[in-house]
């Protein structure tokens, strides 16, 4: 018997070993039993065990999940572990293949398990990125939808380019996800970049949603020359109109302040006007913001 070898499935899979795993690793059926009649395990589902040193967590649950099936974490708990907006801890979904016998409120069933595009996150087998956007495409609101996407490109794990390809690879009717995902791509068209932060993300929502014309995000302005002046947060080029969004998080000191302040000004060199729009206007009076645009563009 190997005690190492059981410490290391515990130390790698967040706490938890399978029935199958402590047999291989040298321990009998009783030793297994007396570390859960003591307390030391604990049964989390069948055949699968939790040390209880290790405090359970979110991750715990998910990798429970597969270790007791033939299964990848799916959907929002997918999301979640690949540290996609806007899911954090959500309870745990898993995909299942075609034909198995199981039943439950977050367990879906998967007549594409072949193209589920496994990947770890943190350790846990789960579908692959565009794969899991495609998922809640079936599940979750069309905006929820277009912010995981956003997340996943500001991570550069995927791009407009290939969630599309993606899509019209694996996209059938009648399959979950499908409509939703080429509504996504509709909405999109013709936007490959995505906006830099969620502050971007949330007023192109409150501007689209009251009608007014959708911005461009995140525009290149050019100098006479074609040099690369800046690229602005959100733009209506034909008017040679554009928002610039100021997060906190996007400024860190006097000097990044000072370099925008400068690059903004050389936009407006080019015959552009420019409004900046500061986080506080949009927590304080996000309807200010529409009757703004509303001004900007009509004047």
């Amino acid at each position: 018997m190997s005690i190492e070898a059981v410490n290391r499935r515990l130390r790698t899979q967040h706490g938890l070993i399978t029935r199958a795993q402590a047999l291989s690793a040298g321990l009998s059926r009783g030793q297994i039993e007396r570390r859960t009649g003591s307390g030391e395990w604990r049964i989390e589902r069948r055949g699968v065990y939790r040390s209880t040193a290790v405090p359970p967590s979110f991750e715990s649950q998910c990798l429970a999940l597969v270790l007791a099936r033939t299964a990848v974490i799916s959907h929002r708990a997918a999301a979640a572990l690949t540290n996609l907006d806007p899911f954090q801890s959500p309870r745990p979904h898993v995909t299942i293949p075609y034909g198995a016998r199981e039943k439950g409120r977050n367990i879906h069933v998967s007549s594409q398990w072949h193209h589920r595009d496994q990947i770890l996150r943190r350790g846990i087998p789960c579908t692959g990125v565009e794969r899991t956007i495609m998922d809640c495409a079936g599940t979750e609101p069309l905006h929820i939808v277009e912010q995981m996407a956003e997340s996943a490109i500001r991570q550069d794990l995927t791009s407009w380019g290939r969630f599309g390809e993606y899509v019209i690879c694996h996209a059938k009717r009648g399959r979950d996800g499908s409509a939703g995902a080429r509504e996504l791509l509709k909405l999109r068209a013709g936007t490959p970049t995505v906006t830099r932060s969620m502050f971007s993300l949330r007023v192109l929502r409150l501007l689209v949603d009251a009608g007014i014309p959708r911005p461009v995000v995140e525009f290149p302005v050019r100098d006479r020359a074609g040099g690369h002046i800046l690229a602005v947060d959100l733009a209506w080029p034909e008017q040679k109109k554009a928002w610039e969004l100021d997060g906190l998080e996007w400024h860190f000191g006097r000097s990044d302040v000072f370099r925008d302040k400068t690059k903004r000004n050389d936009v407006k060199a080019q015959g552009w006007a420019i409004q900046e729009i500061l986080w506080d206007m949009y927590l304080g009076n996000p309807d200010q913001l529409i009757t703004w645009a509303q001004d900007f563009l009509a004047a």
